[in-house]
C-alpha cells in the first residue's frame, strides 16, 4: 500500500482558513549532498518551550461500553477535561476515534464516505487524503494527509471536529516534542504555536530526496529524527534542537529504516533510539544517534508499526510479536489468532491495552478489522467497529474532551 513516488517539493505553507479545499501539488527539484555536522552536545541544545464530511453517526456497541461506576475501568472518575483515547487516520482523509479504551469507536469521518479506495482508478495512496501520520501535543491531536498531492495538517481537541492548519503540504509523518511540532519534509516545517503558524527549520542534509518517517524521542536530551528511502538507499538525520539544526550519524550500517514507511517505526527510550526497518532490521543507539548497531529481528519482514510499552520495544510479523528491552536481543511469541497480521499498533501506557489494524491488501470496508490486546499476544477483534477507508496510523494520548 506503499507509496512507490516522490511527492516533489514542497510549497509555501500558510494557516489555512476552515473552508479550505486540499490543493494538487506537482514538482520535483534536485538536492545536493550536505556535509555531516557532528551531533551537537545537549547543553548547546537550543531553547525550546517545555516538551503529529462524513459519518457523523456514532458506532457504539452498548455491550462492551465500559461502566463509569467501575473504579478499573478507563478514566473511571475522569472528568472531560483529561481524556485517554485512541485516534486511526487513514486515506481520504479518515479518522475515527475511541473513548473508552478501544472498545467503541465513534466520530468515522472521511473526506468521501462514498469512494471506494484502489476501485473505478482511485489512487488513494497518490491523494491529498493520503494518511501520512498522527501525534498528540498540546491537548492537540494532529493528522497529516497528502502524498504526490497537496494535502493537509489538521487538528483536533475531541478527535471528532477537526480544523486544517496548513494547505497544500506533502509531510513523510508529523512528530511533537518539546513543545513544537515537527513536519518531515526538505525542509522540514516548524510549529510553536500547536499549528497556529509555520516556519522552515534547518537544512536537513538528507541525501535522499523522499522523507518516509519522522519521530521525536525523549532521549539524550530529546530527538527529532527523520527517516529517507529511494531506490533500495536509505538515510537518516537527527536534530538536538527542535529542527533547526541536523546532522548524519557518524557511524549508520547499511541498510538501517529500510521499508519503513508502512513497517516498523523509530522509538526512544531509557536512552536507547531504535530504527525498525520493514524488512526486519533494528538498528539501535546508545549515544543519542550518533553511532548505531544492527540486530535482526526476524529473518522475514515485519508487518507492523513500531511501538515502546514503557519498558519493551515491540513489533509484530505474520503470527508473531517480537520485543526488546534493549533492541538488540528480540524474542519472538507466536501470537492468537495464530495467523493474524496487523499493521497500524498503537499502546496506552496509562491502560496497558494495545490496539491494531488488521494488515492485508483488500482488507478494508467489509473486511477491516480492528483487534485490541492486553498483552500483543492474545488479540480479539472489536465486534463493534465498522470498516471503511484504509487505515494507516493509530495513536494514543489524552485530549480535553471526547465526542457526545
Amino acid at each position: 500500500m506503499g507509496s512507490r513516488y516522490g511527492p516533489g517539493v514542497p510549497p509555501s505553507f500558510h494557516r489555512a482558513p476552515l473552508s479550505v479545499a486540499l490543493g494538487a501539488l506537482l514538482g520535483l527539484a534536485a538536492c545536493g549532498e550536505a556535509p555531516a555536522e557532528p551531533p551537537p552536545s545537549d547543553a548547546g541544545r537550543a531553547s525550546v518551550d517545555a516538551a503529529s464530511s462524513g459519518r457523523d453517526a456514532a458506532r457504539v456497541d452498548a455491550a462492551q461500553a465500559p461502566d463509569a461506576s467501575d473504579p478499573e475501568a478507563p478514566d473511571a472518575g475522569r472528568d472531560d477535561g483529561d481524556r485517554g483515547v485512541f485516534v486511526a487516520s487513514g486515506h481520504l482523509g479518515r479518522t475515527v476515534v475511541s473513548c473508552d479504551d478501544g472498545r467503541t469507536w465513534v466520530a468515522d469521518r472521511s473526506l468521501d464516505d462514498a469512494a471506494r479506495c484502489f476501485e473505478g482508478g482511485l489512487d488513494c495512496d497518490h491523494h491529498p487524503g493520503a494518511a501520512r501520520g498522527i501525534a498528540f501535543g498540546a491537548g492537540w491531536v494532529f493528522t497529516t494527509h497528502g502524498w504526490g498531492e497537496g494535502g493537509a495538517v489538521r487538528r483536533s481537541r475531541d478527535g471528532a471536529r477537526w480544523e486544517p492548519v496548513t494547505d497544500g503540504t506533502l509531510f513523510g509523518g508529523i512528530a511533537w516534542g518539546a513543545g513544537r511540532l515537527v513536519g518531515g519534509a526538505r525542509p522540514p516545517r516548524l510549529s510553536d504555536d500547536a499549528g497556529e503558524g509555520w516556519r522552515d527549520g534547518g537544512d536537513t542534509g538528507l541525501r535522499l530526496w523522499n522523507v518516509r518517517r519522522t519521530a521525536y524521542a525523549d532521549v539524550a536530551g530529546g530527538r527529532f529524527v527523520l527517516v529517507a528511502n529511494d531506490g533500495g538507499a536509505n538515510d537518516v538525520v537527527l536534530s538536538a534542537d527542535g529542527g533547526e539544526r541536523w546532522w548524519s550519524p557518524s557511524r549508520l550500517p547499511a541498510g538501517c529504516g529500510a521499508g519503513i514507511q508502512d513497517r516498523g517505526g523509530i522509538a526512544g527510550a531509557d536512552g536507547l533510539l531504535v530504527i525498525l526497518g520493514g524488512d526486519g532490521l533494528a538498528c539501535r543507539s546508545e549515544d543519542g544517534g550518533d553511532t548505531w548497531t544492527a540486530h535482526r529481528v526476524t529473518d522475514g519482514a515485519i508487518d507492523s508499526h513500531l511501538v515502546h510499552t514503557g519498558g519493551r520495544f515491540v513489533a509484530w510479523s505474520r503470527g508473531a510479536r517480537h520485543a526488546s528491552e534493549d533492541g538488540e536481543t528480540w524474542i519472538a511469541t507466536p501470537t492468537d489468532p495464530p495467523d493474524l497480521s496487523i499493521e497500524a499498533v498503537a499502546h496506552d501506557p496509562a491502560t496497558g491495552t494495545f490496539v491494531a489494524v488488521e494488515r492485508g491488501w483488500g482488507e478494508w470496508y467489509e473486511e477491516q478489522a480492528l483487534h485490541r490486546s492486553a498483552d500483543g499476544v492474545s488479540w480479539t477483534p472489536v465486534a463493534s467497529f465498522v470498516g471503511g477507508h484504509p487505515l494507516r496510523f493509530v495513536a494514543s494520548g489524552r485530549l480535553p474532551s471526547c465526542p457526545d
